[in-house]
């Protein structure tokens, strides 16, 4: 390993950017500025190059020249995103720690209002929205609920609480978990914040979406679903077993649905996308676990086949429109069909002229509506869907049962009004 530099003094405390690259040319340079171009001024950015085959490194041996008193770059060879952060948390002299990959970045007063927040609640964590952006991404901005003011458990045993990007972290907690985690490739982000609740850190949220999370196809760990979803329910169990006290309050069926569960309706979301790797991956792991009920026999029991003979029988079925799976279905959500009253609901309402409109191009293209339950009954492998059909009440929100049994596939939890259609 080769490193360079040292940091600027500054009356503000200083903040550790940890920066792992790989193949990130096409990023890197506009990443490293958003790190040293922070308000907060008072920031080292630690940028560990894991033997960089697209220029990355050329690029940034230029920056630590340009940058010398804040920027240093260490050398590691293919030793994978998180062995590499832990490096660069062993070069750190901060007395707090942030993550920014080499394809991401920040607004530009992300660090300091994160900063305040941990100062002004005596935090160990303080975290903040984000949004997912990149080619063909359509994705809202995204504040998460303050978690510590509901069922902190119950919403991070779910899910991640959070990208790695979207949190600032004393030195001191970072310090008592040992860093992170090497044994989960694809989650070890999500093991550190599940370790960090465990350990009793205190967190606080900045309600603003300060972080950006760039999409793309240049080998990004999150882009490997299987690994990532089988990697977070490890980290689950392993939270569970090692805090009983803490889960204490949650029904077993509630553990079971958050870990298990979710795993099922992965392979479903999986299945739906033709992601069939991931999908032949994760119902097998059901099948293993015996966590599948009748209706999810059809699925369970095709993925133990090979998986020549599995995507092979995806796509006969695929062809002859048989199995459930095959069909693809339209979904159109609206948040409300009815006249804007205000500025908020001219981004959110649609008029019943303008829906009248869409539904009668809809069917000049040969859809036709079709009921909630008819959707959910097909997708549970019964009846095929109907050729025509009353359409689905605009002027509710969907059933919950309705919304339960779309949940298991690996639909939205859908709380906009929709309709349904099919071509015929």
């Amino acid at each position: 390993m080769t490193e360079s530099a040292t940091p600027l003094r500054d009356p503000k405390p200083l903040i550790s950017v940890i920066m792992p690259c790989y193949n990130a040319a096409p990023y890197v340079t506009e990443a490293v500025g958003s790190a040293l171009g922070q308000s907060h001024g008072n920031v080292e950015l630690i940028v560990i190059d894991d033997g960089s085959t697209d220029g990355s490194d050329t690029i940034l041996a230029r920056l630590a020249r340009a940058h010398a008193d804040r920027l240093r770059l260490i050398h590691t060879n293919h030793v994978g995103p998180y062995p590499a952060r832990n490096v660069g948390l062993r070069h750190a002299r901060g007395d707090y720690m942030a993550f920014l990959d080499a394809d991401d970045w920040w607004q530009t007063d992300t660090l300091e209002k994160l900063h305040a927040a941990l100062c002004e609640h005596d935090a160990d964590i303080a975290y903040c929205g984000w949004q997912n952006v990149g080619e063909g991404i359509t994705s809202q901005p995204h504040i998460p609920p303050a978690y510590e003011e509901e069922d902190t458990v119950d919403h991070f045993v779910r899910t991640c609480p959070w990208p790695i990007h979207a949190a600032l972290v004393k030195k001191t907690l970072v310090d008592r978990l040992g860093g992170f985690s090497e044994r989960r490739f694809a989650s070890m982000d999500y093991d550190f914040w599940l370790r960090a609740l465990g350990a009793g850190a205190r967190m606080k949220r900045v309600p603003e979406v300060l972080a950006f999370y760039r999409w793309h196809n240049l080998g990004q760990v999150s882009s490997v679903k299987w690994r990532q979803v089988l990697d977070a329910l490890d980290a689950q169990l392993q939270f569970i077993r090692a805090n009983p006290g803490l889960v204490a309050h949650l029904p077993a069926e509630r553990l079971h649905d958050l870990t298990e569960g979710q795993v099922l309706r992965q392979a479903y979301r999986a299945f739906w996308k033709r992601d069939l790797r991931s999908a032949q991956k994760l119902f097998r792991h059901a099948a293993a676990k015996g966590s599948y009920r009748l209706g999810d026999l059809r699925h369970v029991l095709s993925a133990l086949l090979p998986y020549g003979l599995y995507s092979g029988l995806v796509a006969l079925v695929d062809r002859g429109g048989t199995m459930t799976g095959a069909m693809r279905v339209p979904v159109l959500m609206y948040h409300r069909v009815g006249e804007a009253h205000n500025e908020w609901e001219a981004r959110y309402c649609i008029s019943p002229a303008n829906f009248a409109a869409h539904m009668q191009a809809l069917a000049r293209k040969g859809y036709r509506a079709i009921e909630i339950d008819a959707l959910v009954d097909w997708l549970e492998g019964g009846p095929p869907l109907p050729e025509g059909g009353r359409a689905h009440n605009l002027r509710r929100r969907l059933p919950r049962r309705a919304r339960a049994r779309l949940a298991r596939h690996g639909a939205p939890r859908l709380a906009v009004r929709c309709v349904l259609g099919h071509a015929t």
